[in-house]
């Protein structure tokens, strides 16, 4: 069979992509070196934020407007629950890059927030403790999503609509034939006419002509247990970011009944993503430890923190930070849908539905303009 379009990769972006071509009539196969959702990529961990006033750049804002109203909808028609807004806190100095980012995100685009004095934040969420020049901005509808049912929803959708999706099988090789392309798989060789890489950290391997300028780094969630009576839980705590440092940042989620979870959003340790360790080593283990005692002591010096589990994930970086979106400078009909530098995971359901667009248009999206491949090559 010759297939419309192909999708490499079915994690965030992938599966959104394939379900959206679907809804437009395409024919499509979905390949994925794994069975997703799976715990070896950048898509798990339980939990993912998401916020919309946008401390990296405020020209993300219309994309979280659209990527908010897209998860509802998939609510509504996969009939689970995805979305959960539990509030957003954004942490750091009056003039860090966290604190000034979201601010200006906030006021451009009228989002309902509040700023909150070192003393309101520890008063309103007393698991907290923070030094005296922080101060928090509020974000009301921030929340999070629920990243391996999101997955499954899309993909679940996707076969529904006739969609085939192929696990298990990577990717060995690719070329152009023709006006389409002949992918080769570990078992298959497919047909189609044209192609979107959404393969996260295995982009530059599948790439490796465009040289891209990507670091893969590994990341290590922990989930801590938590005291009773419980200040880390949903309603009495927000998924929060924390700038300790010029862009080092902490964030977390409230206790769902396995704990709370934390994790370093930057910096991270370089990576081989066909060499990932899923285990964490103490010397982590004991970082964590001591932000703990620092920002939360309910957990560190007032109360041992007790692990209860870890998972590792990895981020594909660019240089800017910003996400890497566009066509193959030699191939207009072979997209590039990755890298999302960490913290792409809840624009799949906005993105997904533009490229779907675009890719069937032959054209590129005017609202991806900012992360296109020519600003990296500078």
């Amino acid at each position: 069979m010759n297939w419309d379009v192909a999708v490499i990769g079915l994690g965030a972006m992938g599966s959104a992509i394939s379900y959206y071509l679907t809804q437009q009539g395409a024919r499509v196969v979905g390949l994925d070196r794994f069975a997703p959702p799976h715990n070896l990529g950048s898509s798990h961990g339980q939990t993912r934020v998401i916020r919309e006033a946008y401390f990296e750049h405020p020209a993300y804002v219309p994309l979280l407007q659209t990527a908010y109203r897209n998860w509802e909808k998939l609510e509504a028609e996969s009939g689970d629950s995805l979305l959960l807004q539990t509030g957003g806190l954004m942490l750091g100095k009056p003039d860090s890059t966290l604190i000034q980012g979201s601010r200006e995100s906030a006021e451009r685009y009228s989002i309902a927030h509040e700023i909150l004095s070192q003393q309101e934040v520890m008063s309103r969420y007393p698991a907290f403790s923070l030094p005296a020049d922080m101060i928090g901005l509020n974000e009301q509808r921030a929340g999070l999503l629920y990243p391996e049912k999101c997955i499954a929803s899309y993909l679940d959708l996707a076969r529904r609509a006739g969609a085939e999706i192929l696990t298990n099988q990577p990717l060995l090789n690719w070329q152009r034939e023709g006006s389409g392309f002949v992918l080769q798989t570990s078992e298959s060789s497919l047909r189609c006419e044209k192609v979107v890489i959404a393969s996260g950290a295995w982009t530059g391997s599948i790439l490796p002509e465009l040289a891209l300028p990507l670091q893969v780094t590994r990341q290590v969630l922990y989930w801590f247990e938590t005291p009773k009576p419980n200040p880390f839980a949903i309603g009495q705590f927000p998924i929060f970011l924390l700038e300790y440092g010029p862009d080092e940042f902490l964030y977390g989620f409230p206790d769902q009944g396995e704990g709370f979870k934390i994790a370093q959003h930057l910096p991270g340790r370089p990576q081989d993503p066909d060499q990932l360790s899923q285990s964490v080593e103490p010397a982590e283990i004991e970082q964590m430890t001591e932000f703990l005692a620092r920002f939360f002591p309910a957990l560190g010096s007032k109360y041992p923190a007790k692990l209860s589990k870890t998972a590792v994930c990895m981020y594909t970086n660019t240089p800017d930070g910003h996400f890497l979106i566009d066509r193959h400078p030699e191939y207009e009909s072979l997209w590039l849908v990755s890298p999302c530098s960490g913290h792409g995971f809840k624009f799949a359901s906005a993105l997904g539905d533009v490229l779907a667009s675009a890719v069937l248009a032959d054209r590129p999206a005017p609202e991806l303009d900012f992360f296109r491949l020519a600003r990296l090559r500078v």
